[in-house]
C-alpha cells in the first residue's frame, strides 16, 4: 500500500484488481503498516510487482437461488457515476458450504444476461446458491444487481 492508512487487516479475504485482471478470494497475511501480504486466490495471474493495484475486501450477500431452475438470470454492477463506466467488479456465487457455483467478472453498468430457457448454457447448476462474494475494483461504491427468474415447478 502507498500508506499505512488503509483499512485492510490481517486474515481479511480480498480481491485484487489491476488494469486487465482480477485475482479473487486472496487471504491477507500479517499486516504491518503499508505492508499487506496476500496469498491464495483464484482468477488471473498476479502482475509484476510494480503494477498499480486496487485491493477490495469481499462483501457477502445472502442469496436463495436454485440454479437448476433458472430460466433467465441477469447480473450487473451498477454505478450512477458515468465516469466509472469501465470499473471492474466481481461476483462469486457459493453454496451453503462455501463451494463455488459460478464466478463472473463485471464491468460497471453492463448487464450480463443468461437466457437459459432460450438455450444459453446454465453455469449456475449444482447446489443451491446461498451467498455471493462481491467486490469492486473502482474507487466509487457500486450496487451489484442479481435478477433471477426461476421455474419453481421444475
Amino acid at each position: 500500500m502507498t500508506s499505512g492508512s488503509h483499512t485492510i487487516t490481517t486474515a481479511m479475504v480480498v480481491d485484487v484488481y489491476w488494469a486487465g485482471g482480477v485475482q479473487y478470494g486472496c487471504t491477507v497475511g500479517t499486516v504491518v503498516g503499508s505492508d499487506v501480504p496476500i496469498s491464495g486466490g483464484s482468477g488471473d495471474v498476479l502482475p509484476i510487482a510494480t503494477t498499480a493495484l486496487t485491493v477490495c475486501e469481499q462483501v457477502t450477500a445472502k442469496m436463495a437461488i436454485d440454479g437448476d431452475n433458472i430460466q433467465m438470470i441477469g447480473v450487473e454492477s451498477f454505478d450512477s457515476d458515468a465516469s466509472s463506466i469501465t470499473d471492474a467488479a466481481h461476483i462469486q456465487f457459493r453454496d451453503s458450504a462455501s463451494a463455488e457455483i459460478a464466478e463472473i467478472d463485471l464491468v460497471a453498468n453492463a448487464m450480463q444476461i443468461w437466457d437459459i430457457a432460450g438455450g444459453d448454457s446454465n453455469i449456475f447448476t449444482g447446489n443451491d446458491i446461498a451467498t455471493a462474494k462481491l467486490s469492486n475494483g473502482g474507487t466509487t461504491a457500486k450496487t451489484i444487481k442479481v435478477l433471477s427468474l426461476e421455474d419453481s415447478t421444475a
